[in-house]
């Protein structure tokens, strides 16, 4: 049987924003977004020397869509990355809006545009969506699954097979913490993936960060 796996949906605003116009956007203060050069961090959390802003998640706004049950009920949730796109820091502050205090960083690299995420929805992907149907015949389809953005579910990684993402996903014990799709980094797909063990303890120096694209 196709196991069929919990996802939470990142819908991301159809505009961006960069360092040329972020101004004239409307970003309020503790919204959930991707990228950009700016930044709602409390006291505590220092902006992260040679890594960028890539995305900010307000937990109480996903709870509801939560149905794993693994993400923390409230707070922000803040991710930084490398120009490479294969190193960075994931924070957790249990601090409210109120707290926070808006860091502006600009630059003209790796998530230099930002998105606003609209808001979040459960949903489910299993593998039978990661095939396509070609003449009659269903192929494997290695881009399946990178054009959207999304909390949990399948391993999405263009430059593996179906076996590898098995053996990704073997007895849960990574966790998709964030994958930033096309819809918002434009080409290819950023992952940030985490021991369930440690998502659980609220740990996260551990996590990867991969990117892939052709």
């Amino acid at each position: 049987m196709d196991r069929t796996y919990d996802i939470i949906r990142l819908v991301l605003s159809e505009e961006d924003y960069n360092c040329d116009n972020y101004s004239d956007s409307d970003i309020p203060m503790g919204c959930s977004r991707i990228g950009g050069p700016v930044v709602d961090l409390p006291k505590d959390i220092i902006y992260p020397e040679d890594y960028y802003f890539m995305a900010q998640l307000n937990c109480s706004k996903m709870k509801q869509f939560d149905k794993i049950g693994l993400l923390p009920e409230s707070g922000f949730l803040y991710f930084f990355i490398n120009e490479n796109l294969d190193d960075g820091h994931v924070y957790h502050t249990s601090k409210t809006r109120k707290s926070l205090h808006r860091v502006t960083k600009k630059h003209e690299s790796v998530y230099y545009y930002g998105k606003i995420i609209e808001r979040f929805k459960h949903e489910t992907e299993n593998f039978s969506s990661r095939y396509t149907t070609m003449n009659g015949i269903k192929e494997w389809d290695p881009f399946a699954g990178e054009d959207f953005s999304k909390i949990y579910g399948l391993y999405t990684n263009c430059h593996v097979n179906k076996e590898d993402i098995l053996q990704f996903m073997k007895g849960d014990r990574r966790i998709i913490l964030l994958q930033i799709g096309s819809d918002g980094v434009g080409e290819g797909c950023t992952s940030v993936s985490i021991n369930k063990k440690d998502l659980i303890n609220r740990n996260f120096t551990k996590c990867i960060f991969e990117h892939n694209q052709t």
